[in-house]
């Protein structure tokens, strides 16, 4: 299944991503605002991973 994450920090977004490659899932990972981008195509992902972190 895609899945979209939608997080800014490196480190977070590409431990998330090997989490979920192992789990046989196809994450698309989005930057800087551009989830809005990614899930306008015909083939976005179906499942959205959010990470927000207010300090």
């Amino acid at each position: 299944m895609k899945i979209l994450i939608a997080e800014d920090d490196f480190t977070s977004r590409s431990m998330l991503a090997a989490v979920l490659k192992k789990a046989g899932h196809t994450p698309v990972l989005t930057v800087n605002g551009q989830a809005w981008e990614a899930l306008q195509q015909p083939d976005a992902p179906r499942l959205i991973i959010l990470i927000s972190c207010f300090l």
